[in-house]
């Protein structure tokens, strides 16, 4: 063994101890707000916006208080009420319920502010209770529709867990539950969940593909081999990531494992071309220039074809995870390229037996005699799967449907529980605002305007399943209500407007509605999560119903949110992906026609890289999943693998320009098999791109080994010494 072999020895070795020291400390991004796709433009202008009601007062956490049967007898409340008291810091109203709610009425002594629950008396409680919906505008924030739920809003500086537990003891209810929304307990949680399942799906790959290695070649040595250019290219991907300060977010979870499978294709063409070089080669720099002939140019174009839709991402994306996401994918594949091409070439020698003598020999003689016998028939074959190609596309096309990037909202701490009970019973899953600009106070409060709000308010009960909305009207009529001593009959506008109402607006819940001070309002509305597709239609109407009703002159109003933004991103991205797809597909098969000047062969590559990605897109159909960002980039990947067989089957040829059959049907079951590591996935969205990948990476090795390689019958400029 010579010095640089030994120096290259060194070098993973270091590589690889480096990046198991540090893999720890790579930050897991699992807050589910972070998933979102607003590009870069709309969120600093739409947080812009936000800042502007920015509260001064202190942080908050949220208690749902579950109760087993309703929040319903006077008994109830009272404890409701004393557990609220529990966390009162110096008596101050920072922790708020219901039974403390401020609730400010008119006399002829003044201003006078009560407990919106009165429990001075079961009396006065139940004379409440008869008619506590009809203040919506305050009880539906703090009770749930059925009564079930009830939520208590305590201070963040005195909430944690031990508090909680303390709270829970000291204050305990055969009948009630506390339930945290602590979202630290909720990050906490995904991120354990998502290293273990990074690790899992990527032991369960690396298995898989070391295990049908060796079934298939039988060599212990190849294996090792293998095995050890894999773990150096994933140790270079995991300090890239270290040294960038990448977070790691919870849609990269199958990204290691997509790696290992895609560093397997040329590693395992490297080790059969080595196996059929080796006895050639009269030393290790003669064996390396043979197998830098032979392997560069198909090794490159793969590599280059699985980056095709990373790049596709990176240059369509103006989402940071979505950017993270694909950088991320092209670092490994060009790692994966860069040890096999450079460092795995470099570690063989001559006298290194990676495989057992007549390998493969019996799979390329059957292939030979297949070819042989169908190729008389190839027309007919190509003609038949065009047409089972283009109905499978019209079904596809027909039944497809893009949705939303999928949320990981499951765990086994409560505030799991408490966040689906805030988004079905509270204030839903997602928000849209309507955000205003104005000059002057009186521009927006004056009937005009008032009347323009309450029809937009309208338009929005027609177009989304609302649970909550926020809105300077719901201000005017509490004010009316203030002046007529709380009555509820009298939530209606008032007839003017005056100082006592601009100058106590935070009484009445102002402070997150309307700025004076800075001539901005907004309505801010809160719906139930429902279909992309619909959720388009809504978002569309509203805007047209804005252009078809301007604001009054003193008014601008214009249509933002998260839920928005991410809708309208998410459906135009994904239309673009989806495109550039279809473009490089094409684009593919184009470039084949230039170089061997054949259109049958261009129409039979066309097929045999489109036809894959079809059935894949069938396969996510049968199994209920959606498009979306996300899973329109593992069929990137897919478009990739598929393009691999037919470039190897193209460039790589051996001495009677017959195409190995070999390393490309093992490639093709280790990477369908070794994806199969997504169907062990915990996650939902994860488990059928691991049947996607299985009969798609199957349908692409059937069409390039059984039809394409029909076509390829004469030399081409590609024919290579192998």
């Amino acid at each position: 063994m010579d010095k640089l072999r030994w120096i290259w020895y060194a070098i993973i070795v270091l590589c690889v101890a480096l990046a198991m020291w540090f893999a720890p400390e790579i930050p897991f991004q699992s807050n589910p707000d972070a998933y979102t796709l607003i590009p870069e433009e709309d969120r600093l202008e739409l947080e812009a916006f936000e800042a502007n009601f920015e509260s001064n007062g202190y942080p908050i956490n949220i208690l749902v208080l579950k109760h087993d049967k309703k929040w319903e007898r006077y008994e109830d409340f009272q404890w409701m009420d004393r557990a609220t008291k529990w966390w009162h810091v110096n008596d101050s109203l920072q922790t708020l319920s219901i039974t403390n709610v401020p609730f400010p009425v008119q006399t002829f002594l003044g201003i006078r502010k009560k407990n919106f629950v009165p429990l001075e008396s079961e009396a006065r409680f139940q004379k409440w209770y008869q008619r506590a919906d009809a203040f919506q505008d305050i009880t539906r924030k703090f009770l749930s529709k059925n009564r079930k739920y009830a939520l208590l809003f305590v201070p963040s500086d005195k909430y944690s867990d031990a508090n909680v537990q303390v709270f829970d003891q000291e204050m305990h209810h055969e009948e009630v539950t506390v339930l945290p929304l602590d979202y630290f307990a909720i990050e906490n949680e995904l991120r354990a969940d998502n290293q273990q399942e990074t690790l899992i799906l990527s032991a369960i790959s690396f298995a898989i593909i070391l295990l049908l290695f060796l079934i298939f070649t039988g060599s212990l040595r190849g294996l090792l081999f293998i095995a050890s250019m894999i773990i150096f290219s994933l140790s270079l991907t995991t300090l890239f990531v270290y040294f960038t300060d990448m977070w790691f977010s919870l849609h990269m979870v199958a990204i290691p494992c997509m790696l290992i499978v895609l560093s397997f294709t040329d590693l395992m063409h490297l080790t059969y071309t080595h196996h059929k070089l080796r006895s050639t080669a009269s030393s290790p720099a003669e064996l390396r220039k043979q197998l830098g002939k032979s392997l560069h140019r198909p090794m490159m174009l793969t590599s280059l074809t699985n980056m095709v839709g990373f790049v596709l991402f990176l240059i369509l994306s103006d989402s940071p995870t979505l950017t993270d996401i694909s950088l991320l994918s092209i670092v490994g594949v060009v790692f994966a390229f860069l040890t096999s091409r450079f460092v795995a070439i470099r570690l063989l020698t001559p006298h290194m037996r990676l495989l057992k003598e007549g390998t493969g020999s019996k799979w390329n003689h059957f292939h030979s005699k297949y070819v042989e016998r169908w190729r008389s028939k190839r027309y007919w074959l190509l003609a038949g799967s065009g047409v089972i190609a283009v109905l499978l596309a019209i079904l596809v096309w027909n039944k497809s449907t893009i949705n939303n990037v999928p949320y990981v909202t499951e765990g086994d701490h409560p505030a799991f529980e408490a966040v689906d009970i805030m988004g079905d019973h509270f204030f839903g899953d997602k928000t849209g605002t309507i955000h205003f600009t104005y000059n002057q106070p009186s521009d927006l409060w004056n009937p005009k305007s008032m009347a323009y709000l309450e029809k937009l308010e309208v338009e929005m009960h027609k177009q989304f399943p609302i649970k909550v909305i926020s809105s300077p009207t719901i201000l005017a009529k509490r004010y009316h209500r203030f002046q007529r001593n709380g009555h509820p009959g009298a939530f209606s506008y008032p007839v003017e407007y005056d100082s006592l109402f601009l100058n106590n607006m935070e009484l009445l819940g102002g402070d997150n509605i309307v700025r004076h001070d800075k001539g901005v309002a907004r309505i801010r509305f809160s719906f139930s999560n429902f279909d992309l597709d619909e959720a388009l239609v809504s978002w569309d109407n509203m805007e047209t119903f804005l252009k078809k009703n301007p604001p009054p002159k003193e008014l601008t109003a214009s249509l933002s949110g998260v839920a928005y933004h991410n809708d309208t991103t998410t459906q135009r991205f994904s239309e673009n992906i989806l495109l550039g797809i279809l473009i490089s597909i094409l684009f593919g098969a184009l470039i084949t026609f230039v170089f061997v000047r054949n259109f049958t062969i261009f129409l039979a590559t066309l097929l045999a890289n489109s036809l894959p990605l079809i059935v894949a897109l069938l396969i996510m159909i049968l199994f209920g999943s959606d498009l979306n960002p996300i899973s329109l980039f593992f069929f990137t990947v897919i478009m990739g693998l598929c393009v691999d067989d037919s470039i190897y089957l193209l460039l790589h040829r051996d001495a009677a320009s017959k195409g190995s059959l070999y390393p490309i049907a093992v490639t093709s079951v280790v990477l369908a098999v070794g994806f199969g590591a997504f169907l062990f996935s915990g996650y939902d969205w994860v488990q059928p791109f691991g049947w996607a990948f299985l009969i798609g990476i199957a349908v692409a090795f059937v069409f390039d080994a059984f039809l394409l390689a029909l076509f390829t019958d004469r030399n081409s400029i590609f024919d290579a010494n192998v």
